[in-house]
């Protein structure tokens, strides 16, 4: 059998494929009976909300049991109904065969008479918190802007599982979504809902409350409880503006302010903190005879304290968390009034566990305000650097004894001018025997 053969065969037999497939149709089409009214219920509530049925204008009801049901085909017509609770279920006619708008109101009775399949989709209604961190995704009233949310667990009453309050998914989904772009977390009404709500520098969480619902400040820093209520949370204007905070008590400083806070910490303010220093008067003597101190004098005494702050949904209560030391320095300024003299060099002088170090300060007269930068917190000294005149002191007295002595020395000294007259005559002689010696030679050669 040669390769055209071959070809031949392969065609005849694709042709009959379709014929068959074209005379097994109207098959198939009746086993489908779509010359009978049919009816079926799904979607994930499909086993609790009840399907009813009557085929004698309402006289008798029967509940559909399992899923579906195909009817005779003398059956011409048939009423359906459902009774469910409209806040718990949403029950929808799937094709629009036999309502306006999709939605089979509970109680009310349908008619329905053509014959062909009535799909009808019950599901459970959800409740979810959603947030995007940009206002395409769920919209304003879902945007989220200046810090982060994190739904940490999510507990169904009466049980104790991290998850066990999120409503089960269909297979292939997800309803518990939480990413750098978005969140939505379908958890079940009542459930105890634990959420993170880590605003960015500068902000804070002060409302105390999610779209009207009470929240709870947790232990840790930034997390907060609520109850899941019966409606969805869209989770916007969460975090509001914020300035760094100072706290003054130490005399002879007015106010303080700080700057940087940016590049020590990414979440909610700085607090300031400064009062009289609490060093021992041995401990300030130390410090006195330190390298660093030498050739300073110290005229205040002050103890600089840095914390960072985090609000606990609302103004007055925080998380603070106590900064020795930091990544990055930050710059301080203290009001310490007008009355400072502006040509003094000043300085100042700071001790951490142990080690003293010396820190340039700037005095602004007409501002009333010395700024220095640190990146390390605990005690402080104050001063001016002695000038070269303080570091060796001498009086005018002294002055004047040391010119007069000069004077004197001077006084007494030879004078140059009676030096010079004897070495003139030196010369002059000199020079006259020279000569003399010359002209002796010349009258000898003649």
């Amino acid at each position: 059998m040669d390769k055209r053969m071959l070809r031949r065969i392969s065609v005849i037999v694709m042709v009959l494929i379709c014929l068959v497939s074209l005379l097994l149709t109207p098959v198939w089409t009746k086993a489908d009976n779509v010359n009978a009214i049919a009816l079926r219920k799904e979607g994930d509530a499909a086993d609790v909300v009840d399907v009813k049925y009557s085929t004698d204008d309402g006289m008798n009801w029967n509940t559909l049991e399992g899923f579906s049901i195909t009817f005779g085909e003398n059956v011409t017509k048939i009423i359906v109904k459902a009774d469910y609770d409209s806040n718990k279920y949403m029950v929808q006619d799937a094709m629009h065969s036999f309502t306006s708008d999709g939605v089979m109101e509970s109680g009310k009775e349908y008619v329905l008479t053509a014959k062909q399949e009535y799909r009808i989709q019950i599901d459970k209604i959800v409740r979810s918190v959603t947030w995007a961190y940009n206002d395409k995704i769920f919209g304003e009233d879902a945007y989220v802007a200046h810090g982060k949310v994190e739904i940490l667990s999510a507990v169904k009453q009466g049980e104790s599982g991290q998850w066990s309050g999120i409503e089960e998914a269909f297979p292939g989904t997800s309803n518990n979504v939480q990413n750098d772009e978005q969140g939505r977390v379908v958890i079940i009404p009542g459930s105890t809902v634990t959420v993170k709500l880590t605003p960015d520098y500068g902000y804070q969480f002060v409302s105390g409350s999610l779209n009207g619902n009470k929240v709870t400040a947790g232990n840790e820093v930034s997390t907060f409880t609520f109850v899941m209520p019966d409606t969805n949370l869209h989770l916007s204007a969460v975090f509001e503006k914020s300035d760094d905070k100072a706290e003054v008590t130490a005399k002879g400083i007015d106010a303080a302010s700080i700057q940087g806070g940016s590049s020590v910490i990414s979440s909610g303010n700085l607090k300031l903190t400064v009062a009289d220093s609490s060093m021992t008067d041995n401990q300030k003597n130390a410090l006195n005879s330190s390298d660093a101190a030498k050739n300073v004098t110290v005229s205040d005494w002050i103890e600089i304290n840095l914390e960072q702050i985090v609000n606990k949904g609302n103004a007055t209560d925080v998380w603070y968390d106590k900064l020795e030391e930091l990544k990055d320095k930050v710059r301080i300024s203290l009001n310490v009034g007008k009355g400072l003299d502006a040509s003094a060099s000043y300085v100042v002088i700071r001790e951490h566990n142990g080690v003293y170090e010396r820190l340039d300060a700037q005095y602004n007269k007409e501002q009333g305000i010395l700024t220095f930068e640190s990146d390390k917190f605990s005690e402080y000294a104050i001063g001016t650097v002695k000038t070269d005149t303080e570091n060796n002191p001498e009086t005018a007295a002294d002055k004047t004894e040391n010119v007069q002595g000069n004077t004197e020395i001077q006084e007494e000294a030879p004078k140059t001018s009676d030096n010079n007259v004897g070495f003139y005559i030196m010369a002059a002689c000199a020079s006259f025997i020279l000569c003399l010696a010359v002209m002796t030679k010349k009258l000898n050669k003649n």
